[in-house]
C-alpha cells in the first residue's frame, strides 16, 4: 500500500472518530483546509471513479 493511501486512511479515521474537520485537524496537527484537500485528493484518485 502506498504511503499516501495510509495517510488518507488516517485522515478518514480521524474524521470519523472526531466528527469534525476542526477537531480532526487539531488531532493530526494540520489545518482543517489541509484535511479537506487530502480528502478531495483521495476521492479523485479512487479506483471507482466516484
Amino acid at each position: 500500500m502506498a504511503r499516501q493511501n495510509i495517510s488518507d486512511l488516517t485522515v478518514f479515521l480521524a474524521l470519523a472518530r472526531e466528527r469534525s474537520f476542526t477537531r480532526a485537524a487539531a488531532q493530526l496537527g494540520v489545518s482543517p483546509s489541509a484535511l479537506r484537500h487530502t480528502l478531495r485528493g483521495s476521492r479523485s484518485g479512487s479506483a471507482c471513479g466516484c
